[in-house]
């Protein structure tokens, strides 16, 4: 076949032109242009996904810091109410107060009906009010199970009274009735009851209003011995016995926080002492001190 000089450069310069496509080819793919492909297109494939699993961290460092210094400026609540008193019936706490019921289980009888033979009036509320009072009745004899008992202020001073298990409040007093606790955590010691302090020189009285065994009321206060005259610091505690003879209260200081106390008796030659310990020191008129020991 007859082929013209022409066609046969041409050819040729096609011939060249193919074999360095092939060798680019080639170098493409087996050789360093291979390896540079596939590396972009690597980074080309994951910088979106590197970008988005990479964390915020100035907006996490300034949240955090900004929490944290919230934290740290805002200010503490100062409390409020900065005087000295017994715990109420609402106040968070771990022992008894006056005007709480308190669980007690036992037995009274009526062993005088009266002065005059009028009966015992059984209360329908925890108060001292007439006996045609509504919800009241009167009782003459009979012995009642208890269920509870409670400490009512009768004149601004402690006074226990006891609740049946039909619901009714009745006087505790020897006079009239007979109580037998159906257990109690020490010995009941009616000698606790009265005045400490009266013949010591320390200005400070103590007045224990009740004492059953299970718990016992007692009151604070400064002392002027000279007019006779007593000054209330901390009144109306009740306070619950441990099985060792010590009973544990708690009250409200000056200071705005809540703290705990104990009283404790013992005999002496010439009768009783009490010895009350604070948890933290109490001001009276001769000074601050976190434990009160007077003769009775």
């Amino acid at each position: 076949m007859f082929k013209s000089k022409g066609f046969t450069i041409t050819f040729s310069i096609l011939a060249v032109i193919l074999i360095a496509l092939i060798v680019f080819f080639c170098y493409l793919v087996f050789g360093k242009g291979a390896e540079k492909i596939l590396t972009e297109g690597h980074l080309v494939a994951t910088i979106p996904e590197t970008e988005s699993a990479v964390p915020d961290v100035t907006t996490t460092s300034e949240t955090e810091t900004e929490e944290e210094t919230t934290e740290s400026t805002e200010p503490t609540k100062a409390p409020t109410d900065k005087v000295t008193r017994p715990m109420k019936t609402d106040d968070a706490r771990s022992y008894p107060v006056v005007n709480e019921v308190i669980p007690e289980t036992g037995v009274i009888t009526i062993i005088k009906s009266g002065d005059a033979g009028e009966g015992i009036v059984f209360h329908a509320k925890p108060q001292f009010d007439d006996a045609n009072a509504e919800g009241n009745i009167s009782n003459y004899d009979g012995s009642y199970n208890i269920a509870g008992k409670i400490y009512i202020l009768n004149n601004g001073k402690p006074f226990l009274l006891y609740k049946t298990e039909d619901g009714y409040y009745c006087t505790s007093s020897p006079v009239y009735m007979s109580y037998a606790a159906s257990s109690t955590t020490v010995k009941p010691d009616p000698a606790k009851v009265g005045v400490y302090g009266e013949n010591d020189d320390q200005s400070l009285l103590v007045e224990v209003f009740s004492d059953d065994g299970n718990h016992v009321v007692f009151s604070i206060y400064n002392y002027d011995k000279a007019e006779g005259a007593k000054m209330a610091v901390l009144e109306n505690i009740v306070a619950e016995y441990s099985a060792g003879g010590i009973a544990n209260f708690e009250y409200h200081y000056e200071d705005g926080y809540d703290h705990t106390g104990t009283i404790a008796f013992e005999n002496t030659d010439g009768g009783k002492r009490v010895d009350i310990t604070l948890e933290v020191p109490m001001k009276f008129l001769t000074g601050e001190t976190s434990e009160v020991v007077l003769n009775k």
